[in-house]
């Protein structure tokens, strides 16, 4: 019985150890299947985008496995690289089904102009209503309160057509590699029979799983290629730094 429960621990640390990968061609991220009409608030993202040069993802997830709201934003937003590299202007906002909270994680290049105050007063007045009521419109409203200040407090980089963006963290395209899921069953299967502790199977499935992703496990983090949307750019920079600056909230 000791040995099955470990077999079927070590099968589970693939999935412990992925972070969320980015849907191609979308600033919104429905992992959860919470929103309605997604395409009008991701065309608003663009126009930002566009405008300002900020990056912003929205994400939803059906839980935060044992994660606070605050450490799974910080984390995805340094996964995904949210924010060009150099100037760290990303916004991510964390919506979770169990339980309803929500968080609006901001960059560094960003926190001077959308202080947590700020952004905590809207996320609560536009994004927690929203949500409760399904209406897509108040995340768009949202979007163009973060915007408007953006460009109030003179920190937009417009975006010129054909510019060149940094490269992402997380590489969308590659498919599993079936050699490295072989791998993984023959190793799983001598960690169980040599009986090697727990702590080196954590060790184990996490470098195999990011063989499985085509990338690298670089102290903690998955880092791969490029991830580039509908729009030809790389939707998402390679910054990925926030420091924990933003706000939350419960819907």
């Amino acid at each position: 019985m000791k040995r099955l429960y470990i077999i079927l621990v070590l099968l589970m640390l693939p999935l412990a150890v992925c972070a969320l990968s980015p849907i191609p061609g979308t600033n919104v991220h429905d992992f959860a299947g919470i929103l309605s009409n997604e395409h009008l608030l991701d065309s608003r993202i663009e126009a930002m985008y566009q405008r300002t040069g900020v990056e912003m993802a929205v994400v939803t997830v059906p839980d935060l496995g044992n994660e606070s709201i605050e450490m799974y934003a910080v984390k995805l937003f340094e996964d995904w690289g949210i924010g060009k590299k150099g100037e760290d202007k990303g916004l991510l906002l964390l919506i979770s089904l169990n339980p309803r909270e929500m968080r609006i994680e901001v960059g560094y290049g960003l926190e001077g102009a959308l202080p947590d105050s700020f952004v905590g007063v809207n996320l609560q007045k536009y994004v927690g209503p929203a949500l409760a009521n399904n209406d897509i419109n108040g995340l768009i409203e949202f979007v163009a309160i973060l915007e408007e200040r953006i460009i109030a407090q003179g920190d937009a980089v417009p975006r010129v057509a054909g510019e060149t963006e940094g490269i992402s963290r997380y590489e969308t395209n590659d498919g599993p590699n079936p050699l490295a899921g072989l791998i993984l069953f023959v190793i799983i299967v001598a960690l169980v029979l040599l009986d090697f502790r727990f702590t080196g199977g954590m060790i184990v499935g996490a470098i195999l799983h990011s063989l499985l992703r085509g990338g690298s496990y670089r102290g903690g983090s998955y880092r791969g290629g490029s991830y580039r949307g509908s729009s030809g750019r790389n939707r998402y920079g390679g910054g990925g730094r926030s420091g924990g600056g933003g706000a939350s909230g419960k819907w």
